[in-house]
């Protein structure tokens, strides 16, 4: 049992097939403006300028983009999961806010 315990990695990933934390493939972080992401979403892609506003990005939204023999391939995009318990907290401090100011 202590066996299986070490070895479970603790991460679970939301994107499909990225389940090993463990992986020593190379990756990295990218941090912009959606726009940008845009951008680099259709030049990866191979799409025109005119699918611009086919990508929405939620503000922290995370987008995963792989490389398998150099191709791009989009493994999921604008992932907001993860800001659900911001998310909570917002509504309840607003709403213990309106309590306390006594607006219904």
């Amino acid at each position: 049992m202590a066996d299986r315990l070490e070895t479970t990695p603790a991460f679970r990933s939301h994107v499909l097939g990225y389940d090993d934390a463990t992986s020593t493939d190379p990756w990295s972080l990218l941090v912009a403006h959606d726009g940008v992401f845009k951008i680099v979403l259709l030049a990866l892609l191979d799409l025109p300028l005119a699918r611009f506003w086919s990508f929405p990005f939620a503000l922290c939204g995370i987008t995963v983009v792989e490389f398998r023999a150099g191709r791009p391939r989009l493994r999921a995009h604008n992932l907001t999961d993860h800001l659900a318990p911001l998310d909570d907290a917002a509504v309840r401090a607003e709403e213990a806010a309106r309590t306390q100011s006594g607006a219904l």
